[in-house]
């Protein structure tokens, strides 16, 4: 029974921390967002990952030269939401956010 009540609090605790990191975690990615700019360079990005606590996957090649894209996600693993970037060279072109 004790184990059941220790059960029912864990599962409790995780209701409520988890919406609150949630929205901490989507907000970052926002914020990460809106930092980026036309001609930031890959290095900021990852600097900008790193201060903004986002996780970023690595620069991808995109088939034509030096073409490349990169997505920003969260850290909670329930969601879709991305910044999605796109560059040419070493800077980025463009960035959105997909939900």
């Amino acid at each position: 029974m004790k184990m059941l009540v220790k059960g029912i609090e864990i599962l409790v605790i995780c209701a409520i921390i988890y919406p609150l990191f949630y929205l901490w975690d989507k907000n970052n990615v926002d914020q990460f967002c809106r930092l980026v700019e036309k001609g930031t360079l890959k290095q900021e990005l990852m600097l900008l990952a790193d201060d903004n606590n986002v996780k970023i996957t690595a620069p991808v090649d995109e088939g034509v030269l030096g073409e490349w894209h990169a997505s920003a996600i969260p850290w909670s693993p329930f969601t879709s939401y991305s910044c999605e970037i796109d560059g040419f060279g070493d800077r980025a072109s463009e960035a959105w956010i997909e939900k």
